[in-house]
């Protein structure tokens, strides 16, 4: 087994296999000159039983054959009554098997005649989902479905304009209702019903306009004559007041009122509320007007589309109604043509039967009158024979029995000197055995330390300063492994001369084997978390910054058992998951987000393209997914069952997704229900503390039953605690950028003859940015719910840089004929100055230093826009830019992207702006998405 495929557990057991190799040697040696004393003694013995065995066989095989000849004449002749009797039962079983079979065979054709018949009725039936008739019938439960739909429709629109008569007439304005001609084009039948539910939209939506007119609430009702009230007293008082002294009319005393001026402004008053009611009124009565012929002739229009389609839909069923009688009258003429010539068919067949089983029944007589003759015949052949075979078997066994007495003996000599030359090598193969596994022990040492040399003791790696790694590590070294090898026995001497003492490096291949636990008793858990800091502080000094993180669980010491590893968090919180977590439901929380990052690896990135997270790192590059250790000290202590069905699939399924567990745990404590210790015994690298010392569990010690070890183990030991905290805090400082990714944008951007080359009729689609490690990340807009975006981030988490990739991969995607930029920057302008300096083609408005009333027009514009393109699409007959673009492809009809970066500027202040803007943004949002205009908002908030 190669070094690089060993564990510690296998080291040892190679170690310890090579030690008992060499104590083989010794007793190979004493055990072969023992057996060449006895091999004389033996050889003798052999030759005086081969000569007594030889008499008592040939007089045994005499006997045999006598007995033999007699069975063979008897046998003989039972056989010839046997084939008698068989031959006339065979020749009735015969005869009956070739009378059931036409039997068979007469049925199978009727029975084949009924399912042809059946079959037939079935390829015939009318009522089959694919029939005419069928097809006929679904046709009509569309229609009906379908006219029901439309009834309504129209009868809701009836209701709404009726509601809106009522509005009118209550605002003055009322007028005859008189239908108008219908104003649309009436085409095909699915085509009129489309209209028809367009224009009762369109009808409706005129409908909400009316209603939502805000001067017409001044004069509905009795507002009208409440208004001219208020203007009459408004303008008497005025106009009194200009010429008289208001208090004569409060207090008469002082002074004689002015009545007859009193007069005038109240003439004046009067005339004043006539003119301004009148202007009013008939200012509201003709917008009012104006906007009810409106919801009138869509009324119309939608009235004269429904009955067009329903026209067209009587007709087009009376047509498939014609069609399904003709087809059904057919099928019944084909059905009675096709059945008589099945069973005419059938007849003939079940004729052809019946002659055929009398041949065969013919046949079958006379075959067995022909077997019966050739056994007679062979019955005196057999007894002739049998009497000439006791002869010769006689004589042959007289020759055999000499002749192998004759090969015994000189078999026996060939094998004693045969064994001689065995013994003779066997023993010089137990010397060279020794020397290959001497050899072997020696090379595995010395192979241990070179993989080791990477890993220099913790003095080393303090004076010569810590160096970040380029690269993962194959083997982790957790301790030191002493094995003494016998030395080859001397001739003559039973004692072993010497022993050869070895010291190497115990491995842990990385990361097969790094998910470990420690069993200890309560005094052994300080040896115990002594081994697992040390081997934490190994995984952080060898691993390459950034490609490793720790969950930290110390229930018991309250986190002092990992305290030296919270400087870490001085660099990276992430480096060890913001804390050490003490509390039970700190544990089950922090755990079950574990084994949701699994099971985002799983989804996410493995899927069924990588076998392991080694995989696919290799093939992600500079985003390939860290290692990740959960390090548990005193399990089972303040473990939920949650918590512990969390543990139990981080240790069956992490290490296959890169996560690792390193448990230190007691067998005084009582497990949770859903823990099976099995998981831990089976899924981990085993230790114990035994004696207060760190030993790793081997079948060998594990059977030791308490004795002193062959192969003696000393685990890794931590640094003091002031060069752990340097270690650590260097390791600290390297992670701290180690975790930024940079993509080239060449990943993502077109190929030169691809520039320009997508189409944007049914959406766009285009990358941003890397997925996992063989897909990219993809924007689609356009389809289904898909139509906008919105973008928050805090300050530096990339949001402009998001923006940037938007747009630049946009414009080398599509060109300016496919999609127009609406850009709007209310960060003075230091976002998408470029893109005005530069000429971007695709830009249409690049707002550089917006305020919020210039942003408030682009808005305005798009919403014309919006008209402009509903308006185009009525009239063309189409519902959205697919359909547009499909009808009418020599005509240019580009999506456009508003993209506003800091959006929440228009809402600072509550004005006009900050409501106008709300409204249109959302009218763009919601209707937008037919037009072919999407909306992309960039925000902080």
């Amino acid at each position: 087994m190669k070094l690089e495929q060993m564990n510690l557990g296998q080291q040892i057991s190679e170690l310890e296999q090579l030690r008992a190799r060499c104590l083989e040697a010794r007793e190979i040696v004493q055990r072969v000159r023992l057996q060449r004393e006895q091999m004389a003694e033996q050889e003798t013995e052999a030759i005086q039983k081969q000569t007594t065995r030889s008499e008592q066989q040939l007089r045994l095989e005499h006997e045999r054959i006598d007995r033999e000849a007699g069975d063979r004449l008897e046998q003989s002749e039972i056989d010839i009554t046997a084939q008698r009797e068989a031959a006339s039962e065979l020749r009735e079983r015969r005869l009956d098997e070739l009378g059931a079979r036409m039997k068979e065979d007469v049925q199978e054709c009727r029975q084949k005649l009924q399912n042809e018949l059946w079959v037939l009725q079935s390829v015939c039936d009318e009522t089959n989902e694919d029939t005419p008739v069928r097809q006929a019938e679904r046709a009509r439960e569309i229609f009906h479905t379908q006219q029901t739909f439309v009834q309504q429709q129209l009868g809701d629109l009836e209701s709404r304009v009726v509601l809106v008569t009522e509005y009118l007439d209550n605002c003055h304005a009322g007028t005859e209702r008189t239908d108008p001609p219908a104003d649309v084009e009436l085409k095909g039948r699915e085509a009129s019903r489309e209209t028809a539910v367009q224009q009762v939209d369109l009808a409706l939506v005129a409908a909400n306009r009316l209603e939502r007119m805000s001067l017409p609430q001044w004069i509905v009702g009795w507002r009208l004559w409440g208004l001219g009230l208020l203007i009459f007293f408004v303008t008497a008082i005025v106009a009194t007041a200009a010429r008289a002294d208001l208090t004569q009319f409060v207090n008469p005393e002082l002074g004689k009122p002015d009545w007859e001026w009193f007069g005038v402004a109240c003439l004046i008053g009067f005339g004043s509320a006539v003119l301004i009611v009148t202007v009013l009124l008939v200012l509201v009565q003709s917008r009012l007007r104006n906007s009810f012929e409106e919801v009138f002739q869509h009324s119309a229009n939608a009235k004269a589309a429904s009955d067009h389609w329903l026209l067209k839909s009587r007709q087009e069923l009376k047509k498939i109604d014609v069609a399904a009688e003709s087809w059904r009258v057919a099928m019944l003429q084909r059905r009675e043509i096709h059945a008589a010539k099945l069973q005419t068919a059938s007849d003939e067949q079940i004729a052809v039967i019946t002659a055929t089983h009398r041949d065969q029944v013919a046949r079958q007589i006379k075959l067995s009158d022909q077997q019966l003759a050739v056994s007679e015949a062979d019955a005196g052949r057999q007894q002739s024979a049998v009497e000439l075979w006791r002869g010769t078997e006689l004589a042959r066994v007289q020759n055999q029995s000499r002749s192998e007495q004759e090969h015994a003996l000189q078999q026996l000599r060939i094998e004693n000197a045969s064994k001689r030359q065995q013994m003779n090598s066997e023993e010089s193969s137990a010397l060279s055995n020794w020397k290959s596994s001497a050899t072997a022990a020696t090379e595995l040492a010395r192979a241990s330390r070179d993989s080791a040399t990477a890993f220099p003791r913790w003095s080393q790696l303090k004076s010569a300063g810590w160096h970040p790694s380029t690269k993962l590590p194959v083997v982790i070294p957790v301790g030191d492994l002493l094995a003494s090898i016998p030395a080859a026995p001397s001739a003559g001497d039973a004692n072993l001369n010497s022993n050869l003492c070895l010291e190497l490096p115990g491995l842990l291949n990385f990361p097969r084997d790094t998910t470990i636990a420690i069993e200890h008793d309560a005094t052994g858990r300080t040896p115990a978390l002594e081994f697992v800091r040390a081997i934490l502080l190994r995984l952080l000094t060898n691993i390459m910054p950034g490609r490793v993180q720790f969950t930290l669980i110390d229930p018991v010491g309250l986190g002092q058992s990992f305290s030296a590893m919270m400087h870490l968090a001085d660099f990276d919180e992430l480096l060890i998951s913001n804390r050490i977590w003490t509390d039970s439901t700190q544990i089950r929380d922090r755990l079950q987000k574990v084994t949701e990052h699994m099971e985002s690896v799983f989804q996410t990135y493995l899927r069924s393209e990588f076998e392991t997270i080694e995989d696919y790192n290799a093939a992600a590059g500079e985003v390939a997914e860290p290692y990740h250790f959960v390090v548990v000290a005193g399990f089972p202590s303040a473990f939920t069952e949650e918590a512990a069905r969390a543990l139990t699939s981080i240790l069956t399924s992490g290490p296959r997704c890169g996560v690792h567990a390193i448990i230190t745990w007691s067998p005084d404590q009582t497990l949770p229900r859903s823990f099976d210790l099995d998981n831990l015994r089976t899924c981990c690298t085993q230790f114990r503390v035994a004696n207060g010392a760190v030993i790793p569990v081997t079948a060998s010690n594990a059977l030791s039953g308490g004795r002193k070890p062959a192969i003696e183990f000393e685990a890794l030991a931590p640094p003091d605690a002031a060069d752990y905290v340097s270690l650590v805090r260097a390791v600290g400082e390297q992670s701290k950028n180690a975790r930024r990714v940079e993509v080239s944008f060449s990943r993502i951007a077109p190929r030169q003859e691809a520039i320009w080359t997508h189409n944007s009729a049914d959406g766009i689609d285009f990358p941003i940015g890397r997925a996992g490690a063989a897909r990219l990340q993809y924007m689609r807009l356009g389809r289904g719910t898909s139509q906008h975006v919105l973008v928050a981030g805090k300050t530096g988490s990339g949001k402009s840089t998001l923006l940037h990739i938007l747009i630049t991969n946009l414009a080398l995607h599509y060109s300016p004929d496919e999609i127009q930029f609406y850009l709007i920057d209310f960060k003075k302008g230091v976002e998408f100055r470029t893109y005005a300096a530069n000429k971007l083609p695709h830009a249409r408005v690049v707002a550089i230093e917006s305020d919020r009333e210039f942003g408030l027009s682009v808005l305005e514009r798009l919403d014309e826009v919006l008209q402009e393109r509903g308006e185009l699409f009525r009239v063309r007959g189409v519902q959205d830019v697919p359909s547009f673009r499909r009808q009418f492809p020599t005509e240019r009809m580009p999506r456009l992207l508003l993209l506003i970066d800091e959006f929440q500027e228009f809402f600072t202040s509550e004005d006009r702006v900050s409501s106008r803007a709300s409204l249109l943004l959302d009218r763009l949002v919601r209707q937008g998405r037919a037009f072919g205009i999407h909306v992309l908002l960039g925000s902080q908030t």
